[in-house]
């Protein structure tokens, strides 16, 4: 059908000189663009495409297409501070056993004891009697000797001074002129058990006796004591001896 210098008006379409076309609505302009250019105007090919734009927007309606090209709010997300709980663990209701006590008895006191002569008259005595001094043992002068002082000698110079030694560490033998080796080796081991409970030691082998004298020490041996022989190659205490004398402390240490 050929129309010309007229318009119609159909389903919101307005043609102009058959030309002019102005879409009134959402949908696509493709189709209406390509009717207005034809001079004649076929009404029923409109039919399939008009079904197909109710069908569109019944399909798709206008707010659900709003909503689709529409971003969304940003959300706001609320923390809720959740109570934490701690776990204390309940004193057990079992029976328990007694603690063990072990009863640490305290160490008891080490006492070096020194002949005189041919002892600490000679050598190196005040080597070994520091090395007594360093380990935490106390001092003893234990001669045959019938004084009650040793004129002749500087016991201070030796390292025989206060706390490790007293005048009362002093023993001698006032008998010793009328002794033979065996008695004074006798009075010897007495002297030694005088020191052993002066200091409450319940072990013999912590009082160590130096001496020159063989029989002195082998009567202080046989009695229960600690014994250094010194003297055996050159007189006085020797660093031998004194090796010896470090390894029984250490020994009881």
């Amino acid at each position: 059908m050929y129309i010309s210098g007229i318009t119609m008006k159909l389903d919101n379409v307005v043609f102009i000189n058959n030309r002019n076309v102005r879409l009134h609505s959402n949908n696509i302009m493709v189709l209406y663009y390509k009717m207005a250019k034809s001079k004649v105007v076929d009404y029923e090919s409109w039919i399939p495409w008009i079904i197909f734009f109710l069908v569109l927007l019944v399909a798709f309606p206008y707010n659900k297409i709003r909503e689709y090209f529409t971003p969304e709010p940003e959300r706001i997300i609320e923390y809720v501070q959740v109570p934490q709980y701690i776990y204390v663990p309940q004193p057990s209701q079992e029976p328990q056993e007694p603690p063990v006590v072990v009863d640490i008895k305290p160490v008891e006191e080490l006492v070096c004891v020194f002949d005189i002569d041919n002892t600490i008259t000679a050598g190196i005595p005040e080597r070994c009697i520091k090395m007594c001094t360093d380990m935490g043992a106390r001092l003893s002068i234990n001669t045959t000797r019938n004084v009650s002082t040793p004129h002749d000698l500087d016991l201070e110079r030796l390292g025989f001074v206060s706390p490790n030694f007293d005048e009362t560490d002093y023993y001698f033998n006032p008998n010793a002129a009328t002794s033979n080796f065996e008695d004074a080796a006798g009075v010897k081991v007495e002297h030694l058990e005088t020191v052993m409970n002066k200091y409450n030691i319940t072990d013999s082998k912590r009082v160590i006796l130096f001496d020159d004298n063989k029989i002195n020490v082998d009567f202080a041996e046989k009695g229960g004591f600690s014994a250094v022989h010194v003297g055996t190659k050159s007189p006085g205490i020797q660093e031998d001896d004194i090796k010896k004398a470090y390894e029984i402390i250490k020994s009881l240490s």
